[in-house]
């Protein structure tokens, strides 16, 4: 509302909402509705709870736990956190546990079957297991989504080729004002408009939202590349710093989506010039087992948004 009247208006938190409200409409089918139209207990940094809508509060949450990376006691004395025995630990742990009883609340009321039920009916997992399931897809996918459309329309605004670029292929694809979006919105076209996808891809690479992996742990004493690392060692995989690599990426710290196209004159001047990108130099969603499951999730909502929100 606050864009359609030409006001300042908060597009991560607007994005944060659009997405989950996308991922509560896959979870939950028609059931979306009694989700959000309660209210629940959230407790402020000040003691005091307010009544929110349950999409507000998993925003609130990730934020919080987001801050927990860079929060000192979190390094400093471990257990604190672990156990939630001081704030903001304690608050948010309380908080956490109110959202996942409002779940687990909505799943047991269930009466569609074809969504998040069938992850809860998996008779091999506990149903805590079931609920951290549903639980981490919902706070993954709150703030990195939101905050990547956020970057690449920033980036599509600062330059205006790139995006006059990508408005003549919605338009070559029947994406145009006047037109109604969800009529010219098929999954053929959108998987089909390679421009658009490279300006994804390209987002992903500048500007990467989670900068490192979870933390593993070292079971005992191991090398990896000759590096002794002892039992216990908490280890972090870094996902920023290839993506700016000047040996695999010509004009490392420019937004140019063309480099993603292999047919583009500017990928051909990159490979002329020795860079030559792996699949090691693209981070974003790590790799292997341990890889972001939401890859393909993000890519086709990032996709769709940009190109409502573009057209």
């Amino acid at each position: 509302n606050g864009m359609k009247a030409q006001k300042q208006a908060d597009l991560v938190h607007s994005m944060n909402i659009l997405t989950f409200d996308v991922f509560a409409d896959i979870l939950f089918g028609d059931d979306v509705k009694e989700l959000a139209s309660k209210l629940y207990p959230y407790e402020n940094t000040d003691g005091s709870t307010e009544m929110i809508e349950l999409r507000e509060m998993l925003i609130r949450i990730t934020k919080c736990y987001l801050s927990h990376v860079f929060h000192p006691l979190c390094h400093m004395f471990t257990f604190l956190k672990e156990n939630g025995l001081v704030n903001p630990f304690k608050r948010d742990a309380k908080n956490a546990a109110e959202f996942k009883r409002a779940i687990l609340q909505l799943v047991n009321n269930s009466k569609e079957q074809k969504t998040a039920y069938q992850i809860f009916s998996d008779p091999n997992s506990t149903q805590e297991e079931k609920l951290d399931e549903v639980c981490g897809i919902m706070l993954a996918g709150a703030e990195t989504t939101s905050h990547s459309l956020v970057s690449c329309l920033y980036y599509l605004n600062k330059y205006p080729e790139t995006l006059k670029k990508l408005r003549q292929e919605l338009q070559d694809n029947g994406f145009s004002k006047g037109t109604a979006f969800t009529e010219a919105c098929t999954m053929e076209k959108i998987q089909s408009m390679t421009y658009l996808a490279c300006c994804v891809k390209e987002t992903f690479r500048c500007d990467v939202v989670v900068p490192h992996s979870f933390a593993y742990s070292a079971l005992e004493d191991i090398k990896i590349c000759d590096v002794p690392i002892s039992k216990g060692t908490k280890i972090r995989i870094d996902l920023t710093t290839c993506h700016f690599d000047k040996d695999k990426w010509l004009d490392e710290y420019t937004f140019i989506p063309e480099r993603h196209d292999y047919e583009s004159e500017y990928y051909l001047k990159s490979k002329d010039a020795g860079k030559k990108p792996d699949v090691y130099s693209r981070r974003t969603f790590s790799h292997g087992m341990r890889s972001c499951p939401g890859l393909s999730f993000a890519m086709l909502e990032m996709k769709i948004a940009i190109a409502y929100i573009v057209t």
